[in-house]
């Protein structure tokens, strides 16, 4: 799990994390780059955010972080926005559902490095139709026609941070080739240097597809995958997919350059929290 976790501690823990900002406490199975929410055992109210640095090693980190009109709204978030805010941490993963967040604050973070260090934000999502799998060689039209409703999800969220003179600016970003859209399908052979990448709807790829993408990624360059593992449109089990593998595995969780955060609360409306309900009670009613 990818969860931020709290934690009980004696109140000596959090006192040493905010004196030193650093603390050394010893908890089984948590990754590296994972986060956790200290609490005083003695009372819970007091508490401290940090990261695993490893071995038992903990960073005392920010509560709250802001992305250009952003503003984190819970420590899962802020967990998110402070992993892709460390320059060491160069492969990002946010998993959750719709309406979560992950989305919203990538692009914000994308947008902000596009207009403090001149970094091309690359955009890029698996061709796939809800339900039916690959569908991108399918539909008709020439490449712009192909793949604009996959782009869609995109350019909402970039007109909402962009304002008033969103059109202005995306029009500017594409004539200059600071923003690129990319089909997964056309990812192979370049190199992504000095950029943020950012792959949506990650849990529709495969193994061999993530892993042709990753070594795409050249220097000066973040990778932000995002993905929700219970919408998987491909026909593979979800412990298949490059985004289960990729997050799961050994080399992942003990990279010092590699973080997932898990996002769980709903921001977008009660519809989709309701829908998000239904779902994981219909998954629990299968596995019975």
């Amino acid at each position: 799990m990818h969860l931020v976790k709290d934690l009980l501690v004696p109140a000596t823990v959090i006192e040493t994390l905010y004196s030193a900002r650093r603390v050394h406490f010893e908890v089984d199975e948590l990754a590296t780059n994972s986060y956790v929410v200290f609490r005083n055992e003695l009372n819970e109210k007091q508490t401290a955010f940090a990261r695993h640095l490893g071995h038992g090693n903990f960073l005392l980190c920010g509560g709250t972080y802001k992305l250009g009109s952003i503003t984190t709204r819970d420590s899962h978030q802020s967990a998110f926005a402070d992993a892709m805010l460390n320059p060491e941490i160069i492969v990002n993963v946010a998993l959750g559902a719709a309406g979560t967040g992950k989305s919203s604050l990538a692009l914000s973070y994308a947008c902000e490095q596009y207009l403090t260090s001149k970094k091309k934000i690359i955009l890029c999502k698996p061709a796939v139709m809800v339900g039916h799998g690959k569908a991108f060689g399918a539909i008709p039209g020439d490449f712009s026609e192909k793949y604009a409703p996959y782009l869609a999800s995109f350019e909402i969220v970039l007109k909402k941070l962009l304002s008033n003179k969103a059109d202005v600016y995306l029009k500017q970003m594409l004539d200059n080739k600071d923003l690129e859209f990319i089909p997964l399908e056309l990812a192979r052979g370049c190199t992504y240097e000095n950029c943020t990448f950012i792959l949506d709807e990650s849990q529709n790829t495969t193994w061999s597809e993530m892993n042709t993408l990753l070594s795409r990624i050249g220097e000066g360059s973040k990778f932000i995958a995002l993905g929700d593992l219970n919408q998987i449109d491909i026909r593979v089990p979800a412990r298949h997919t490059g985004l289960y593998t990729l997050v799961n595995s050994a080399p992942f969780s003990g990279s010092s350059i590699c973080s997932a955060v898990e996002l769980k609360t709903q921001y977008r409306s009660a519809i989709c929290q309701l829908a998000t309900e239904i779902h994981e009670w219909v998954q629990n009613e299968n596995a019975k």
